[in-house]
């Protein structure tokens, strides 16, 4: 190599390793290029696509609705039928998938499905409390010329009043009080209470009551088995001790420092749920016309009232105690006054448990002879009509 020319042979040698240099550092460059995004595809596997499996998140639905929504191509109803009894009850039926869709009405198509929603699955009796008679025709059934009879044999007797009929519709098999319900009738109960609040079944009434039941099988005839005078007698009796046993009230104070304004009681009690009836006032069960509580002003004091509690009308499940002392709070506070006990103490916590503790063991005893409290045997004995 001459020495003249070596500045160039070294320029040439620099600019060799350059070359070489960033050759081998663009294939670097390159592989690491390629290993990113070998990196990145992995961490991305699956996100956004239709055929990967898709991670649970939290959700707040139920599982019900989680099952709704993975079910594909199966459509169930939301709702359900409702079905109105006679007396007002509610019974469901339920509507399945794959009923044929009805797309034009047929104004020619019998009647008999809507009968069904009509009336009772089962009588209105109560043989423990009241003396029945069952009337079953001697052929065929009981068309309305018979019914219509029973009708007026009934209301034109002394003691419609006291009287119940049932009827069981032949088409539907369903039971129902009001005779117009039916065309025809496969049987008939007809009732009447033993004994209740007001009234006691006498001899007399007893045997009004069988010649009565004994007359409309004749004029429907029907076969009717009558039960027994004494058995009613004796039963009557029995009802009778138990409702002079349990035929408690839960009573308070509603005690005022000066007298009562009356347009002022009368405003705080219909705003807590009272209506008057004369020389009192009544507050129902909620839903029901069934009176539970009761709010007396004093003959002797005018700064003080009786707010009572039936007991035997109340339903343990329901706080009836809790109800009963939130409205005596409510009267007090829109009357400024005060809530005592027969003695005129305040009632407070410890007076408050007593009563609790008591109303309870009341409740286990009556739950014990027969006639839980609240109940409809029980609504039907403590009553005074």
């Amino acid at each position: 190599m001459p020495v003249d020319n070596l500045p160039l042979w070294i320029g040439a040698a620099i600019v060799v390793f350059i070359v070489i240099g960033y050759v081998w550092s663009a294939r670097r460059n390159h592989s690491s290029d390629a290993s990113a995004r070998d990196f990145k595809e992995k961490l991305g596997e699956g996100v956004g696509d239709p055929l990967a499996e898709t991670p649970q998140e939290p959700s707040f639905k139920s599982e019900a609705e989680k099952d709704a929504e993975s079910d594909d191509g199966i459509e169930v109803p939301s709702d359900e039928g409702l079905v109105f009894d006679d007396d007002e009850e509610l019974s469901r039926e339920p509507r399945f998938p794959g009923q044929p869709v009805q797309e034009e009405l047929d104004f020619t198509a019998s009647g008999s499905a809507v009968l069904l929603s009509q009336g009772r699955s089962a009588p209105d009796i109560d043989s423990g409390i009241e003396a029945v008679v069952n009337f079953v025709p001697r052929e065929g059934n009981f068309d309305q010329d018979r019914i219509k009879a029973l009708e007026r044999r009934v209301n034109e007797n002394r003691l419609r009043d006291l009287i119940r009929v049932d009827y069981q519709n032949a088409v539907t098999g369903r039971w129902s009080h009001k005779a117009k319900a039916v065309v025809s009738c496969s049987q008939i109960y007809m009732t009447m209470l033993l004994a209740n609040r007001g009234r006691v079944l006498d001899e007399l009434t007893a045997s009004g009551f069988l010649q009565l039941a004994d007359h409309v099988a004749i004029e429907i005839n029907a076969d009717a088995a009558l039960p027994d005078i004494q058995m009613m007698l004796d039963a009557a009796r029995q009802i009778a001790e138990v409702i002079t046993h349990y035929d408690n009230a839960l009573s308070v104070k509603i005690a005022a420092p000066e007298d009562f304004d009356q347009s002022a009681v009368r405003m705080a009690a219909t705003a807590c749920g009272f209506t008057y009836r004369g020389d009192h006032y009544e507050r129902c069960i909620a839903g029901t016309k069934v009176p539970a509580m009761q709010l007396w002003p004093s003959k002797q004091l005018p700064n003080e009232m009786e707010l009572t509690l039936d007991i035997p009308m109340t339903s343990a499940a329901a706080n009836p105690l809790g109800d009963f002392f939130a409205v005596g709070n409510d009267l007090c506070c829109r009357l400024g006054a005060v809530m005592a006990d027969s003695v005129g103490q305040p009632v407070g916590s410890p007076i408050a448990a007593l009563i609790c503790r008591q109303l309870s063991e009341m409740y286990g005893q009556m739950a014990a002879s027969g006639v839980p409290a609240g109940s409809q045997r029980a609504r039907r004995i403590f009553t005074r009509i």
